[in-house]
């Protein structure tokens, strides 16, 4: 199973950090958060599907600058509904057999 290293999740944890709360303002409303969005959770979140996975640390290291293209592109365009549409096209779909999770 591949697992991102520490620095390069300290790196991505920086960027959310960072634009995380500029973004919150910005985000469409969604009847499904009435009181409001999170905006730390829509950049894991938009992360994690874009790779097709539970958690950002199975996205492997050599993904790490798309990863902080995509984040980029989020925050940017947080305004939008389909912001997913921008994403980089790179994005590697990382597939888990239940061997990985036994190793």
């Amino acid at each position: 199973m591949v697992i991102m290293n520490k620095e390069n999740l300290k790196r991505l944890k920086a960027f959310v950090d960072e634009h995380a709360p500029v973004i919150q303002h910005r985000l469409p409303p969604s009847p499904m958060h009435p009181n409001g969005r999170n905006a730390y959770a829509h950049l894991w979140i938009l992360l994690k599907n874009a790779y097709s996975v539970e958690h950002v640390k199975y996205i492997p290291d050599d993904q790490v600058d798309i990863c902080l293209e995509i984040l980029k592109l989020a925050s940017e365009y947080a305004h939008e509904e389909n912001v997913e549409s921008r994403f980089p096209t790179v994005t590697k779909t990382v597939t888990l057999t239940l061997d990985d999770f036994f190793k």
